[in-house]
């Protein structure tokens, strides 16, 4: 049983470590799949390539942005999706409460 608890810690640690690393990702892909229905409906064949090419889009736009706006300063790309995808996130929660 302490075995089981000692493997849960290092499994634990080994994915929030990652998490960490691709919180933005993460965040973006969380976002897409709702539009991704909105745009082609309840239909599971063309919703996962859909909410694909939407993340991927969103991260390209995002990564755009960051590289133009940047004028020769390190800005996070993850500091524009979070820009992008937040309006998005709180529409949602307006809409579900």
């Amino acid at each position: 049983m302490v075995y089981f608890y000692v493997q849960f810690c290092f499994l634990s640690l080994y994915v929030n470590s990652h998490t960490w690393h691709l919180a933005e990702i993460s965040f973006c892909g969380d976002g897409q799949p709702p539009s991704g229905r909105r745009l082609v409906g309840p239909n599971h064949k063309l919703l996962l390539p859909t909410t694909a090419l939407v993340g991927a889009l969103v991260i390209v736009i995002a990564d755009t942005l960051t590289r133009t706006i940047s004028f020769g300063a390190d800005i996070p790309t993850g500091i524009i999706i979070t820009i992008l995808v937040t309006p998005y996130f709180l529409y949602l929660l307006s809409k579900a409460g």
